[in-house]
């Protein structure tokens, strides 16, 4: 596996990381992932959808990623990260 697909298949510490959001967190790793940050908008419309299509409640993307979450929940951030790198883990 690639240094750049590696860097978004990183999963969450257990360690709680306070002022940063799910989805900014999200976005940095893509923007680690793709060298360029993906443009706000499209990305909102794309955290947006992969929620949708796990289900998930929208305001777990403002929270702060992994303070006080359960291990169900940290779990759902994994899923959620796959989810967003889907085409990345297609790629050869």
């Amino acid at each position: 596996m690639s240094a750049r697909k590696l860097a978004f298949s990183w999963q969450c510490s257990t360690r709680p990381v306070a002022g940063v959001s799910v989805s900014n967190f999200l976005r940095t790793a893509k923007t680690a992932v793709d060298g360029h940050a993906p443009q706000i908008r499209q990305w909102v419309k794309d955290v947006n959808q992969a929620m949708e299509n796990l289900r998930m409640d929208p305001s777990f993307a403002e929270r702060d990623v992994t303070v006080g979450f359960s291990g169900g929940e940290k779990k759902r951030l994994e899923i959620l990260q796959m989810e967003l790198a889907q085409a990345l883990l297609c790629d050869p």
